[in-house]
């Protein structure tokens, strides 16, 4: 990866992570309805621009379909249920919960007949003792709020790694920069009926939660996916999924700068060693080929 692409990736991980520092500021006054679909407009917005300043097609026509499956399963239920957890759970814990996807992606491709390696295996077990630390332990409380919030991060990162591989398999031949857009179309529509659902408009005296919409649209969503799929294309699925790893830790940081979010011994420790099993699962790292032997028939 030269240099260029690894400031790309370390600005995306900087740009995600602070999308949990303003949801944790909208949710609250505006409700997970209208931060997910005001989200996705302005970050389809930005995105329709792109398009037609490079000048490429949509291909609206053929791929409409698909869009509207692809943008409900990546971004508009997932974002909803981010925004959801935001009510309860701090800004870097729903982090971690994002950087959960390769997880997931080798719990569904293991239920789909794929064996993992000792080292997924190994990272997919580490990944759950984190995760049952930073809930646990970690100074969250047990509550019916913090379960179901916590149940909505890890439901929206299983969702990510479905689409990851729904989107494989349909958009093979198709410019990842129109998928993108295309998706963030059909996901805006996927979520509109919720506003109607929903509501009437909050009634919030407080003018920050709606300006929180402007970053987490523009920047969080059009520009994120933007650089995104540029890395995509630059280096490649495996190194441009590693910015998962980075993003829990920018969201912890802006969370203890903006928030004033202090998180605890063992919550920090399960943080580490979610993104740890992070790591073996991308194998980023590798365990001892002593132990990959000694446990194989295990697996």
């Amino acid at each position: 990866m030269n240099f260029a692409s690894s400031l790309r990736l370390i600005l995306l991980a900087m740009i995600w992570g602070s999308s949990f520092l303003f949801q944790r500021i909208a949710v609250p006054e505006l409700g997970p309805n209208w931060v997910a679909a005001g989200r996705l407009v302005l970050g389809a917005v930005v995105l329709l621009l792109v398009m037609l300043a490079m000048r490429k097609p949509l291909h609206l026509r053929k791929n409409a379909g698909a869009y509207i499956w692809i943008g409900f399963i990546n971004s508009a239920l997932p974002f909803w249920l981010f925004a959801y957890a935001s009510i309860s759970l701090p800004a870097g814990v729903t982090a971690v919960m994002n950087s959960m996807v390769p997880l997931f992606s080798v719990l569904l491709l293991w239920v789909m007949g794929e064996r993992p390696s000792f080292g997924k295996f190994a990272g997919v077990t580490l990944g759950i003792v984190g995760v049952a630390m930073i809930v646990g332990f970690g100074g969250l409380p047990m509550t019916w709020a913090t379960a179901l919030g916590v149940l909505a991060g890890m439901g929206a990162a299983a969702l990510y790694a479905l689409s990851a591989m729904e989107i494989r398999k349909r958009f093979i031949n198709v410019d990842p920069l129109a998928v993108a857009t295309g998706s963030l179309l059909g996901a805006t529509l996927a979520i509109l009926p919720l506003l109607f659902i929903g509501g009437s408009i909050p009634s919030t005296a407080e003018l920050t939660p709606w300006l929180m919409l402007i970053p987490l649209g523009v920047l969080c969503t059009g520009i994120a996916y933007f650089l995104y799929f540029k890395l995509l294309h630059d280096v490649g699925s495996t190194r441009a999924t590693t910015v998962t790893l980075l993003v829990p830790v920018f969201a912890l940081i802006w969370g203890m700068m903006f928030l004033h979010e202090h998180p605890t011994l063992l919550s920090l420790v399960g943080m580490g060693l979610v993104i740890m099993s992070m790591m073996l699962i991308l194998e980023k790292i590798k365990l001892p080929q002593f132990f990959g032997t000694a446990t194989k028939k295990i697996l």
